[in-house]
């Protein structure tokens, strides 16, 4: 028996959507408006992280510390963060431009307890 293939919910999403502003243009609006607000709430929630204290910042995981850096990046005024830490990123933790568009690129390390540190390295391009 073959198996059936699991689509995106994000296509069946689209799709209701297109309905709904077939049929009727507020409800349409309204089921944008709502999906848009699910998206947001759904990215706060999965990639940004804030901490308030050295004790919370010191229990986060590298991945978890790498997404709270560029979590403080963004609230510093930083355009275009991305977490790109992954093996072989050549030391390349997260990417973002600046105020004046130069190209940042900060590596973050968590070797112990007690030494969390982020290195920057701005880019001539």
């Amino acid at each position: 028996m073959a198996r059936r293939r699991r689509g995106s919910i994000w296509s069946s999403l689209i799709i209701i959507v297109l309905f709904a502003l077939l049929y009727n243009v507020i409800l349409g609006l309204a089921l944008i408006a709502f999906l848009i607000g699910i998206g947001y709430w759904w990215f706060k929630r999965k990639y940004l992280i804030r901490v308030s204290t050295i004790k919370e910042l010191m229990n986060l995981s590298p991945s978890e510390f790498e997404r709270a850096i560029a979590t403080l990046l963004m609230d510093l005024g930083y355009r275009n963060v991305k977490v790109t830490g992954r093996a072989g990123d050549l030391g390349r933790d997260i990417t973002c431009k600046d105020k004046n568009g130069r190209t940042v690129m900060v590596q973050c390390n968590v070797t112990a307890k007690i030494t969390l540190w982020a290195r920057l390295k701005f880019s001539s391009s």
